[in-house]
Parts: C-alpha cells; structure tokens; sequence
C-alpha cells in the first residue's frame, strides 16, 4: 500500500483520484536531463527509478514553496488566493502509455469529471483496440467483438462511466455502448435500413449520437436508452453525409451536414427546432465542421474563411466568433473540446504535427506547450482533445523518447495542494 493510501482514504474519492494523479507524479517525475544509476548507466528518460524518487520530490517541493497561499495544517491544506494566482499557469503531465504490447501508439479522445480517460492504442495483434484509462487500472482494453477486425476505438465517455465508439472502419463499421457490467453492446440501426454506424458522444442520460451509412450516404443519428436510432436529417439543400458528433445534457446536438456539392456546414440540433444552421464567420468559404457542445448550448469547431481555417465559438447571443490565433500567427487553427467554464482546447498547425492550445475568454488563445511543470519536460502536445469540468486535459503528443502516446494534463494547484497533503501522510508513516 502506497503512502497515498492512508490520507486517501479519508478525503474522499474524487479527492483520492486527484491525490493518486499526484502521488504519480513524484514517483514518475519527468527530470529536465538524463539520470544515471550506481553503475553510472544512463537511464532512459521518463519513469524515474525508484531510487531517484528524492529528485521528484525536490522538484515538486520547490513548487509547493512557491505557492502563495498555500498553508498545510494538520490533515489541510487551505488553498485561498493561490487558485487565483497559479489556475491555468501550470500543469502535471501523466503519460497515458499504451497496451501490453503495443507500439508505443496511443490516441486519446475524451475525459470525463471522475478522470476516465478513452481512446484507442495499438496492440499486441496488430491493429488497435478501444481503451479505458483510470488513475487506479491504468489502460484498459475495452476489447473487441468475437468476429471482429481488430480495429476499435472509444470516443466518448459520460460520467456514469459509459463509453461510445466504434469497431471497424466505414462501410464495415459498427457503433458500440460499452459498461462495466454488460461490456460491448453493438447499437442497433434506422428502421427499415441496414447500414453500418460509428458512435461518438454520449451525455449523463446515455444518449448516444454518431452517424450511420446507408447505400446513398451518412446519417446524423441520436441513439435513446432503448438502443433505438433517430435520423437528425438535414439542413435544406443537404446531401447524404451528414454527422453529429456531441450531445449535451438538454439532448442539443452539434455536428455537421454535408450541402452543395463538398461543403460541409457545422449545425444544432435539438427536439424542438430540428436541425439548424450555425452560420459563418465573415469571408468565410462555407466549409465548417461542429465538434463539440457544452450544457451551456456552446459549440466549438472549425471554419474555414479566406485567412485559413480558424476555430470558432458559437453561442445563441453573439453567434459564430473566431477564437483568434498565437501572436506569431498561423494559417489553420482547430477547436475540439468545450467544458461547461467556457474553456476550449484544440490545435494550431504551429509545427510538424501542430500544438495544443487552451482557449478561455480572459486570457485568449495559449500553447499548452508554454505551461508545462517539470513533468512534461522534452515532450511535444500536438493536440488537445477534451477538457472536463476540473480543467483536466487530455490529448496526443510526442514523448521524450519519440513515442506517440496519450497524455493527461492536471492543473498545478490541485496537484500540488494534494501533493502536500499526500507529504504529510508520507510524514506520519516515517
């Protein structure tokens, strides 16, 4: 049993969750240069040996003794003012890793407000498979049907622990809902329809949406409990490929609906209104794609104008806004994930491979590369995916050993303050 087990124990399991995170992080620490064991070998960069623990410790340390307002008590840590001055400055880095053995491939696609983490990652048989990650198990595989191709991937997840994905590619391809207690159940298709589908999001209410092929086309769909699927239709002037991607808690749905010939036009959905079109930004070319909503009815995504393609907010006051761009400017900026804050994340084409940005309305448009702690030190984000309501983040990059995996940004207060009660229980044992 780690140290971490005692003051968990007592704080509660959302607290427990955020103080395993923690506790990780010293124990894996990412240090800025090489360390050598006693034999003076180098070591490879990333899970510090336990003998080196002492150095995560140092270096968190000195991060606790840079917080202000941070004042540990027996069995409490008061956090007053230093949330405001440290929130969004500074984040933990947890490498997601991938399957037994895979090839140091993971892709990570939506978190929800426990810190379940879904995606896929490649294999031991070739291929990839679905995957569940929690701080407790680690990646899981969510598995595969008994006739299927090897190939699935999870791409949401709802807090009840529910996950939605699919198996197989396009035409061969099947929507799945996975739980804990009745494992992969494939959705079922349109009336009088047979066709494959691929899932992608589900809300607090296990409402699925997603999108379902048929011989002239895709179909935006809303799967209810009762595994039964509604077609969405389309906008007017639509053609057959039409996709939702994200439900919220009020059952709007964003996504987007093919038109005029290859245009693509980001929409709304909800029960009473039907299906509706959520504009442009000005010289906008009419090609947008809706990713995600928030139970606010805020949807993020991407346009594309005659400056490049940019990320856009949308809202039913001020409409479609253009999320802006880093100072040094680029040509193709993306938005994939929206929290109930108001906070989005995404990805600027800044570089090979792009780079994760956060987006909120105080402080605009930053790469999440600028804002890492010692525990993210050689590597590269190249996306951010989904945000949860703590601010936790998750996304892909690449680590320091070149791998391309998944990983999970904490912000540094929560880190740190539980750091400091996992140090007084560390103290206690001694």
């Amino acid at each position: 049993m780690s140290a971490y087990s005692d003051v968990g124990a007592s704080i509660g399991s959302a607290q427990s969750v955020k103080l395993y995170l923690c506790w990780e992080n010293v124990r894996a620490v990412r240090i800025s240069k090489a360390v050598k064991d006693d034999a003076g070998t180098r070591v490879r960069r990333g899970r510090v040996p336990s003998d080196h623990f002492s150095d995560g410790v140092k270096i968190m340390r000195y991060w606790i003794l840079k917080m202000v307002g941070v004042t540990a008590v027996v069995g409490s840590v008061s956090l007053v003012g230093a949330a405001q001055v440290y929130a969004g400055e500074l984040y933990s880095l947890i490498d997601l890793g991938d399957l037994p053995g895979g090839s140091d491939f993971s892709v990570a696609y939506d978190i929800n407000d426990a810190g379940q983490v879904v995606g896929r990652s490649s294999v031991a048989t070739g291929g990839y498979h679905a995957f569940l990650w929690d701080s407790v198990n680690g990646m899981q595989t969510l598995g595969d049907l008994p006739d299927g191709i090897n190939l699935s991937r999870a791409d949401g997840i709802n807090n009840a622990g529910q996950v939605v994905g699919t198996i197989g590619v396009q035409a061969s391809a099947s929507a799945f809902l996975w739980d804990s207690v009745n494992g992969m159940q494939i959705l079922g298709g349109l009336p009088g329809i047979q066709g494959s589908g691929e899932a992608f999001g589900i809300n607090n209410a296990g409402q699925v949406v997603g999108q379902i092929y048929t011989s002239t086309g895709g179909r935006a769909v809303l799967w209810n409990s009762a595994n039964e699927a509604q077609d969405l239709g389309e906008l007017p002037g639509g053609k057959e490929n039409h996709r939702a991607n994200d439900i919220n808690d009020a059952g709007q749905i964003a996504g987007f609906s093919s038109h005029i010939g290859t245009i693509r036009r980001s929409f709304l959905w909800d029960s009473v209104n039907g299906m509706q079109d959520l504009g442009d930004l000005p010289s906008s070319v009419g090609f947008s794609l809706a990713h995600d909503i928030n139970n606010a009815g805020q949807v993020v995504g991407g346009i594309s104008t005659a400056a490049g393609f940019r990320a856009f907010l949308w809202d039913s006051v001020n409409g479609m806004q253009d999320l802006g761009d880093l100072p040094s400017g680029n040509s193709r900026v993306e938005a994939f994930g929206i929290n109930d804050a108001g906070q989005v994340v995404g990805e600027i084409s800044a570089a090979p491979g792009g780079h994760a940005f956060l987006w909120d309305s105080t402080n605009g448009m930053r790469d999440l590369n600028d804002f890492l702690d010692e525990t993210g030190s050689g590597w590269i984000l190249n996306e951010a995916m989904a945000i949860n309501e703590s601010g936790w983040i998750v996304g892909n990059g690449i680590s320091p050993s070149g791998a391309s995996h998944a990983f999970l940004l904490v912000p540094e207060p929560s880190t740190l303050a539980l750091l400091a009660i996992g140090l007084l229980g560390l103290r206690r044992r001694r």
